[in-house]
């Protein structure tokens, strides 16, 4: 739940366009939809069954206007997510579904030698993306909406957009699960650090990063 209002805020904050969020959101599930049945070309973003439930639900939001920007979508999502919440599930929060319990040794980055090549992960970023997605589709969402930039000596530098995309990527247990991941691709331990920079300045926002957070968002507490 926090996630979620965190990404409304985000774009209340950046005077998104309610009605063209809403709009590019629906279309771009019915896209995935589509991909989903072959009619469409492309590789979906979520699943079927997610696209169809999400598209069921969220066309029913009765778009009015509200002293609140976003907040008909906001407070939907929201409901969905106690829906679920209320059954196996409990929270929104996107921890990361890893199977162990115990801390990584990567956690601790003061107890680490940087012994990996940053600059074969930074090369090789699609294959950290592939890695992570198999742990957890919205941190790699989240990842993927990033931009590597460079590796030195043990340390890849990676540009975010986004002040919320930053605050995810740098907790604690989402940094350890990255760097797991990031071992075998890079020979050995890399440390990732993470600025913050302006977003590119774009008119389209058909498949952007905010619309794929929020179906990642919604996908990890319904399935």
């Amino acid at each position: 739940e926090k996630a979620i209002a965190q990404l409304f805020e985000d774009l209340r904050s950046r005077n998104i366009d309610e009605e063209f969020f809403f709009k590019s959101l629906l279309n771009y599930l019915h896209l995935c939809l589509l991909q989903n049945l072959g009619i469409k070309t492309g590789k979906p973003f979520t699943s079927q069954k997610i696209s169809h439930f999400l598209l069921k639900e969220l066309s029913r939001v009765e778009f009015l206007i509200s002293p609140i920007a976003h907040l008909p979508l906001e407070l939907k999502i929201l409901e969905l997510i106690n829906r679920a919440s209320s059954g196996s599930k409990g929270g929104g929060n996107i921890e990361p579904k890893t199977k162990t319990s115990q801390s990584s040794p990567v956690e601790n980055k003061s107890s680490s030698v940087l012994t990996g090549d940053s600059q074969k992960l930074i090369k090789n970023w699609s294959q950290l993306l592939a890695a992570v997605k198999l742990r957890n589709i919205t941190l790699e969402a989240l990842l993927r909406s990033a931009k590597p930039l460079k590796g030195i000596n043990g340390t890849a530098q990676v540009r975010v957009f986004y002040k919320f995309h930053k605050e995810q990527l740098e907790n604690a247990k989402f940094k350890a699960l990255i760097s797991e991941c990031a071992i075998p691709i890079a020979g050995g331990v890399v440390e990732i650090e993470y600025e913050l920079s302006q977003p590119p300045q774009t008119a389209e926002l058909k498949e952007s990063n905010e619309i794929q957070d929020l179906v990642a968002l919604a996908e990890e507490v319904l399935i």
